[in-house]
């Protein structure tokens, strides 16, 4: 696809451009740190069928087995981010003790696509 008619996201794992929502996951690792929970690695990426490195056991995701054995890992959905109550749920990111440092970007590439 021309970059100059390219609409979507592009992915943190592996750069590539998706413009269905369905294909994206919004993720990032949650991890207790004296006894408050911190969050980080942030990431927009593939879905695991939808991911051009599906051959591999997460594709373009965190490998939840591994990070759940070295830290707690949350992962959501793309579609839980967009539209109005995908931005609050954002925009609550940001006003979170917890934020991680990319939330303000991570809203930007969700909510404008291209």
């Amino acid at each position: 696809m021309p970059t100059s008619q390219a609409v979507g996201w592009s992915y943190d794992s592996c750069g590539n451009a998706v413009t269905r929502i369905e294909e994206g996951w919004v993720e990032w690792l949650a991890s207790d740190e004296r006894g408050k929970t911190r969050l980080k690695g942030v990431r927009l990426v593939h879905t695991r069928l939808a991911s051009p490195r599906k051959r591999q056991k997460s594709g373009c995701q965190y490998d939840a087995g591994r990070e759940f054995h070295d830290r707690r890992c949350l992962v959501e959905g793309l579609s839980l981010f967009v539209g109005s109550d995908g931005l609050m749920l954002l925009l609550s990111f940001g006003a979170s003790k917890e934020a991680p440092r990319n939330a303000l970007e991570l809203i930007k590439r969700v909510q404008i696509p291209g």
